[in-house]
């Protein structure tokens, strides 16, 4: 039996042996755009990177309430990256007592939102970290910077130990 191979082994393995090709497409605004292996990869870095300086330990979930897009993707690169687990949310779950239960069965410590869902969406009211979640904006050292247009405005919103 071939041993199996993580999803970070084939970023790794593929950025190194196509770099400059094109990993991931997505219109936006109109127009296609192209990330190559190489950017996505250090995106995924930077997001990562964005985590454990909001104190992501090695084995906590977080929750990804996102369109399938290239944010969806490199956000999810950015928790494996970091040791996380992705606790994928569909887009689908409108109900903030749905979100809440989901978030809260799965004991994650952080939640990542597209700017597109964070408006309809209660992962933001007082009920849910009773007001400890805070909106990263993309400064350095909070590792969304320069990743896709929307993800400057993903909120993460890390839970109390």
């Amino acid at each position: 039996m071939s041993e199996r191979i993580t999803i970070i082994d084939f970023v790794e393995k593929y950025t190194h042996e196509y770099a400059d090709h094109v990993f991931l497409r997505e219109k936006v605004n109109g127009k296609w755009t192209e990330t190559s292996f190489e950017k996505t990869r250090k995106e995924g870095y930077r997001i990562a990177g964005g985590l454990m300086a909001m104190g992501l330990q090695k084995g906590e979930r977080v929750s990804l309430f996102s369109e399938g897009r290239n944010d969806w993707i490199l956000s999810e690169l950015g928790i494996l990256y970091a040791g996380g687990i992705n606790v994928p949310l569909s887009n689908k779950l409108e109900e903030s007592s749905v979100q809440t239960l989901r978030i809260n069965q799965s004991e994650s410590m952080f939640v990542i939102v597209s700017a597109q869902l964070f408006p309809k969406n209660h992962l933001h009211s007082k009920n849910l970290y009773e007001e400890r979640c805070k909106t990263h904006s993309g400064s350095p050292s909070d590792g969304f910077r320069g990743a896709g247009a929307n993800t400057r405005r993903l909120p993460v919103c890390p839970r109390q130990r």
